[in-house]
């Protein structure tokens, strides 16, 4: 029973770190070349009306 707690912690602790990384990278992407965002919203764009 403990070892399953401690098992599922170490998951919510990997978690809350993996969203910290996905935060430091979207903060990285909005500090790129505006004209690099903007390639990229027009790809997303294209592929979501594709």
């Amino acid at each position: 029973m403990q070892e399953r707690e401690r098992e599922s912690s170490c998951s919510e602790r990997w978690n809350c770190r993996s969203a910290m990384r996905l935060r430091k990278e979207q903060q990285l992407m909005w500090l790129q070349p505006w004209n690099l965002t903007k390639q990229t919203m027009e790809m997303a764009t294209m592929l979501i009306t594709s």
